[in-house]
């Protein structure tokens, strides 16, 4: 079962709205500059003020704590074996993923 190409249009303009509305609250933050080109086609460009900088920074800690957060969880269960088949995986769930479900190391 596919999407309908109206679907994934749908899908895209809502994306692009939904990006476009937070883009302009960071700016009214102060938290990202954004410079508009007289051109054709229209161009624009987002980077971060110093403000948002310092807010990137903040971030680090929380981003820190949460990639070690995945890699216990990661470390407590036990992978899928060969041939494809769950194994329990000691907290009371059973372990049946794929590649698409591996934590990076």
């Amino acid at each position: 079962m596919g999407l309908s190409p109206s679907t994934v249009t749908g899908v895209f303009w809502l994306v692009v709205k939904m990006l476009t509305q937070h883009l302009r609250e960071l700016e009214e933050d102060g938290l990202v500059h954004r410079e508009v080109y007289a051109e054709v086609p229209p161009r624009v460009e987002y980077s971060l003020t110093e403000h948002g900088h310092t807010l990137n920074q903040a971030l680090g800690p929380l981003g820190a704590w949460g990639a070690e957060r995945i890699r216990r969880e990661h470390s407590a269960t036990v992978g899928v074996t060969e041939a494809g088949h769950g194994e329990y995986a000691g907290n009371g769930a059973t372990v049946c993923s794929g590649a698409a479900n591996q934590i990076p190391q």
